[in-house]
């Protein structure tokens, strides 16, 4: 088991052992700049920021591994994004959150069945959130 911050050292080990290349890994992660609610699936890129996709790229060597990013959207007025990130939903965002996991769920299905490209068509161009 490792922290959030160090899961390169987890995903790379796997990798290994089991001889997954990264575009067959799918790192589900949270996203301050997406709203609560939305997901955005991504083929490869940065890390935006976030210190555990930060890590895989290092220990994988490459930042070519597709993404499921769950957003969980920006702190109000003043609050540390660092509390933010680990401080539970509040009852509204917790019910967008309801609405998304299934969503979500479906995207990796979705990613499993049909590879990254398919499911990024399907599910980043689809309206999001609950209406």
């Amino acid at each position: 088991m490792t922290y959030m911050n160090v899961s390169g050292e987890a995903v790379a080990a796997l990798a290994a052992f089991y001889k997954i290349a990264p575009a067959d890994i799918l790192v589900v992660c949270d996203d301050l700049d997406l709203p609560v609610g939305r997901i955005r699936l991504r083929a490869g890129g940065g890390s935006g920021g976030q210190k555990g996709v930060q890590s895989i790229i290092s220990r994988l060597g490459s930042q070519d591994f597709p993404r499921l990013r769950v957003g969980i959207g920006r702190p109000q007025g003043q609050m540390d994004a660092a509390a933010y990130v680990l401080q539970n939903f509040s009852a509204e965002q917790e019910s967008e959150m309801a609405f998304v996991r299934p969503k979500a769920a479906d995207a990796i299905e979705a990613w499993l069945a049909h590879g990254v490209e398919m499911a990024m068509n399907q599910f980043n161009a689809e309206g999001q959130g609950t209406g």
